[in-house]
């Protein structure tokens, strides 16, 4: 038994929705057409696939396989926030698999499972460009997903065929629904909207900001010092520091990128590498952040994705809305025009402590001797800090006064952060321009994977000075007082764990390079192996609704099925058997020993076909037990038979 026309063209419209519903997410024409023809196609073909359900689950998979290759290899969008990357790859998956049901003959789930299909890929699609008519097209979507249900489910009581009351329970409990949803869409936004601006705003109002960002407090990069987190892997030469923020105004604790310098511009950087042994590749780990860590003396830098912002002080960071999950860079001497030369505010103090300015350049004076060579007066100070200057992460500070003056004078212990301020403040103090940078330490190399490991607990804190003509990095943390900063390598199970992380995600890496092309020919590829596999299997092997010589509980069912559809009581293309025998018992078509019997048969043979439960022998004789029940109640009684008459002639 097919559907009719008008039932198929009803288990088309949600598929149609969810595809127009993508096509305004994706906002691109060749997305559009590819998705809306094959769903088309797959409707034109209809339901004539009989397979049974490995099979369905395994093509199933592989369209959803090739779906995601087309939703992952969208090129990026000229403007706007289209919806691009593994969101749209999973949508895609979805909505592939939700259109290519319709080949089915006898669909695992029914309607069941293509409502969960659209449903996940509309929330899928949600994480990219909602258009005005987004929800109304779900509630299209919903109600057009419910009315399958009903076109699926012959013995599904119509809604005029109800009681009135449990009519009037349906209306209001639909209602209900739409009401609540429509609130919840129009608060949860207006919520979501005020939490977030409470959370920043409590944010802002800390003491302390962590990160790279545009300020930092002392302390916010230290508070990072514990976690063995990955922040970065690196295949390569790796060089010791990894620059991600530079500050250059300070008051109270507090260091600042200047205004003036800090906007950033787009640039156009290299997409791939040239092909030398120079090349460190950086892959971001777990930890998100905006900057692309590179050195100081980074001559050639490029990222996969070929663009970049950069500000005056020569940091990269990423475009928003792009993670940048790597980058590669060459070491060499940088052009001039990616960090700006010293401004005035590279020798401003303090700006606010006139006697903390004047203690500065005593402490330089007493400390360099005014030596005429610049180079010379900063070694003498980061020497210094070095001898005379613990490393702590735990120390005392005196209230009410300036955190690196009572470092300097009173409690001489402080972590990297306090010796960058210092150095750089005793620089400018010498007449040597001097900055702040933020950043990562690289000392932790993985054998096993051949990379190195830079993990949070490496965030660091030092100094670039301004010496010959050009920016040079200069640290004066005690060398050696933070072990995991120094060079050393990853042992025992964590280094077999990471590198198993490794090899997987190259291999990810390696896929997501692949061209859609490639990754279909290759899913055709398996296709036509595993069918040939299966070809090849012996049929005595094989469960399958064309085979019923090879399954007896099948032949069973499939005679029981002919038998009942003679009498005028057939069963739907899509129903299970549960459902069918519960319609025979609502419309009475059995007699109550009857339909017990059946419900028993087929329940015994449910459980052994899909459950592996029960016996199989047990299902066959049940089934068996059920159609001579029938066959034999069918049979019309013989007649009675009558004494003889007597031969009544004539005397």
């Amino acid at each position: 038994m097919t559907l009719s026309l008008p039932q198929r063209l009803v288990a088309l419209v949600p598929v149609l929705t969810v595809v127009a519903l993508l096509a305004q997410a994706v906002d691109d024409p060749g997305y559009a057409i590819t998705l809306l023809g094959a769903s088309l196609l797959f409707a034109a073909i209809g339901p004539r696939a009989d397979f049974d359900l490995p099979t369905q689950r395994i093509v199933l998979a592989m369209a959803g396989v090739a779906g995601a290759a087309v939703g992952l290899f969208i090129p990026p969008p000229l403007e706007g926030p289209a919806l691009r990357g593994p969101w749209c790859a999973l949508a895609t998956a979805f909505a592939a698999m939700l259109a290519f049901r319709r080949v089915y003959a006898r669909p695992e789930g029914l309607g069941r499972v293509d409502l969960a299909l659209g449903v996940s890929a509309l929330l899928a699609a949600r994480q990219g460009r909602i258009a005005p008519w987004f929800f109304a097209a779900t509630w299209v979507y919903l109600g057009a997903g419910f009315v399958q249900l009903a076109v699926e489910d012959p013995g599904r009581a119509r809604f005029t065929e109800l009681p009135g009351r449990r009519r009037a329970f349906t209306v209001g409990t639909i209602g209900l629904a739409v009401l609540l949803s429509a609130g919840l869409a129009l608060a949860l936004p207006r919520f979501a909207l005020w939490l977030s601006q409470r959370a920043i705003a409590s944010y802002l109002d800390d003491t302390a900001n962590a990160g790279f960002e545009d300020r930092f407090d002392l302390g916010s990069i230290s508070i990072l010092g514990d976690s063995p987190t990955i922040a970065m892997r690196l295949r390569g030469d790796a060089p010791s520091y990894l620059r991600g923020a530079v500050w250059n105004l300070y008051a109270r604790g507090r260091w600042v990128r200047r205004r003036a310098i800090q906007p950033h511009r787009i640039t156009p950087v290299h997409a791939s590498p040239p092909d030398t042994a120079e090349v460190v590749w950086v892959e971001r780990g777990a930890v998100s952040n905006e900057s692309f860590f590179a050195p100081l003396n980074a001559a050639n830098f490029g990222t996969t994705e070929g663009n970049a912002r950069v500000d005056l002080f020569g940091v990269f960071r990423t475009i928003p809305g792009d993670p940048g999950r790597s980058w590669w860079f060459i070491e060499g001497p940088r052009p001039h025009a990616h960090v700006v030369a010293p401004v005035a505010d590279d020798l401003t103090l303090t700006r606010r402590d006139p006697a903390f300015d004047q203690y500065l350049r005593a402490l330089a004076h007493t400390w360099t001797a005014d030596h005429p060579d610049p180079t010379v007066r900063v070694a003498r100070i980061a020497d210094h800090l070095r001898r005379e200057y613990r490393y702590a992460r735990t120390f005392t500070r005196t209230p009410q006064v300036d955190p690196v003056f009572d470092f300097l004078r009173t409690h001489r212990e402080g972590h990297c952060e306090y010796f960058a301020s210092a150095l750089t403040l005793l620089s400018r103090a010498a007449d040597v321009p001097a900055r702040v940078v933020g950043g990562y330490r690289v000392a932790e190399e993985n054998t096993l994977s051949h990379e190195w490991i830079v993990r949070e607990r490496n965030a660091h804190a030092w100094v670039e000075v301004y010496l010959e003509g050009r920016w040079r990095t200069l640290d004066a943390t005690p060398e050696g007082a933070v072990a995991h900063n120094r060079r050393h390598q990853t042992r025992g199970l964590r280094a077999l764990v990471e590198s198993w992380s490794t090899l997987l995600q190259r291999g990810k890496e390696w896929l997501f390079s692949r061209s859609a092309g490639e990754l279909l020919f290759a899913a055709g590829v398996m296709l036509a192996l595993w069918l040939g596999l299966r070809a090849r299997r012996k049929p005595s092997k094989t469960k399958s609704i064309q085979a019923p010589d090879g399954d007896p509980p099948m032949a069973a069912l499939v005679a029981l099925e002919a038998l009942l559809a003679a009498r005028g009581h057939p069963r739907a293309p899509s129903e299970s058997v549960s459902a069918w025998a519960a319609r025979l018992d609502e419309t009475r078509a059995l007699s109550p020993d009857q339909a017990q019997e059946l419900r028993e048969a087929l329940g015994r043979f449910e459980a052994w076909r899909y459950g592996d439960l029960g016996d199989e022998s047990a299902a066959r004789e049940a089934l068996s037990a059920v159609l001579n029940t029938l066959r034999r109640d069918a049979r019309p009684d013989p007649p009675r038979s009558t004494p003889p008459r007597p031969d009544r002639r004539d005397p």
